[in-house]
């Protein structure tokens, strides 16, 4: 009696720990999320649209911003609904040129995304507006990006946004599997080299002098 007592607060100690753990994992090293909606299609969740079904997929979450690569697909928080959160993949990053391969909407005003022809929408992004992509950004679209809301309506995105890469399909069984990188959009890009801007410097020497 008195041993089974003895050893319960070690099982206690030893069943908190475990769930701190795995908390503080799913929370800055991966996590596993549906994919809902149409605009990663064929990529991700393909029948999303007719038969509601979706991928769930693997998100690495370590130093996603930095480690993030052109052709991978990332998640990150949306500019124009900062409380949101949006999966799309990466065609440019900084120094490089993007000539806008679709016109981009938001309503005519407020600058709120989402425009519909008829309601006011005002094109953001004109296709063939050649966008250079700033230090410290990248550009990001949907792989079915007629159906998307992406850096062709909002513009480029800042790396402090990404929270996560994600590596693999998980479920349904049948696409199991990793997810392959590359660019499919019919935004062009022009590669360049990325250069912090002179501000930055002179900020730096302001607190060195």
């Amino acid at each position: 009696m008195w041993s089974h007592v003895s050893r319960t607060p070690k099982y206690i100690y030893n069943i908190a720990l475990g769930v701190s753990i795995l908390l503080y994992t799913n929370k800055n090293i991966f996590i596993t999320s549906p994919i809902t909606g149409a605009s990663m299609a064929p990529t991700l969740s393909p029948h999303h649209h007719t038969t509601g079904s979706y991928d769930l997929v693997f998100f690495t979450r370590l130093f996603p911003g930095y480690s993030a690569r052109k052709g991978e697909i990332v998640s990150f928080w949306t500019p124009h609904e900062p409380e949101k959160m949006s999966v799309k993949r990466i065609i440019a990053k900084a120094g490089d040129t993007v000539i806008v391969g679709r016109d981009g909407k938001r309503r005519g005003g407020n600058g709120v995304l989402g425009g519909i022809e008829g309601e006011g929408a005002v094109n953001y992004f004109k296709r063939g507006d050649r966008v250079s992509v700033p230090a410290g950004h990248v550009w990001v679209e949907g792989d079915n990006t007629e159906n998307s809301v992406d850096s062709c309506d909002y513009g480029p995105i800042s790396l402090g946004l990404v929270t996560g890469r994600a590596k693999y399909i998980v479920w349904p069984t049948y696409r199991i599997g990793s997810i392959k990188t590359g660019v499919m959009s019919k935004t062009k890009v022009i590669p360049g080299v990325s250069e912090m801007p002179a501000e930055y410097f002179d900020e730096r020497n302001q607190f060195t002098r």
